[in-house]
């Protein structure tokens, strides 16, 4: 089955433009994206921007509307996502980042 993991980190819809994770997230992401990859379950991966650094499309009546950076009643972003082929959801799952939520989705 094909799953999607999803990470919201905390604080991220709030972000300046050009934020990143600091070092030891990173490291600690590399190294559970090495572990997916040698246990092939891995089918690709991608880290997302801040939210300040898009826009919101929005249409009313046919018309689009765009709006740079983040809208305020937005309370969760994206930041990153896996998308992995595993046989069960119980996949150990590890990360050492605190600061993140990570949801799983078949």
């Amino acid at each position: 089955m094909r799953f999607m993991l999803l990470m919201i980190p905390k604080g991220y819809e709030s972000a300046a433009p050009g934020t990143t994770p600091d070092a030891k997230a990173v490291e600690a992401m590399m190294k559970y994206n090495e572990s997916l990859a040698s246990a092939g379950v891995l089918l690709t991966l991608d880290g997302l921007h801040p939210p300040s650094m898009g826009a919101r499309v929005t249409f009313n009546g046919g018309n689009p509307k765009v709006t740079q950076g983040i809208s305020p009643d937005v309370k969760e972003v994206l930041g990153g996502y896996w998308q992995i082929l595993h046989e069960h959801i119980s996949l150990p799952f590890h990360p050492e980042t605190s600061q993140a939520v990570f949801t799983l989705n078949p």
